[in-house]
């Protein structure tokens, strides 16, 4: 299985690959899994990294609903069931990642 560190600085985001980082397990705050692989995220990046995907979530369900649900109706089923895809694995991950936060914030693992 692939296993990379998550970086959430966007604007200076590189592959995995060319990254030198010393990985060591204990050094994170915890994983998480997506169709991609396992991805550690560090205690200071696991806050950001929550609110980042919580966001897109929201923005991303109100594109199917309301205004923006006449729009979605008329895409294509592939499109739908692509997006709709999305939604469950950003609620996936963010069901791993409210752990890892409830978990960092507290000390106590769950």
């Amino acid at each position: 299985m692939h296993e990379t560190k998550v970086n959430t600085n966007i604007s200076g985001v590189t592959s995995s690959a060319s990254k030198n980082f010393d990985f060591q397990a204990e050094n994170y705050a915890g994983s998480f899994y997506t169709p991609f692989g396992r991805h550690f995220i560090t205690s200071g990046d696991v806050h950001d990294h929550t609110k980042m995907r919580t966001l897109q979530l929201a923005s991303l369900l109100r594109l199917m609903q309301r205004e923006g649900g006449a729009h979605f109706r008329r895409l294509s089923e592939a499109a739908q069931e692509s997006l709709t895809w999305l939604s469950v694995q950003l609620a996936d991950e963010l069901e791993d990642l409210v752990d890892i936060l409830v978990d960092d914030v507290t000390g106590v693992q769950q």
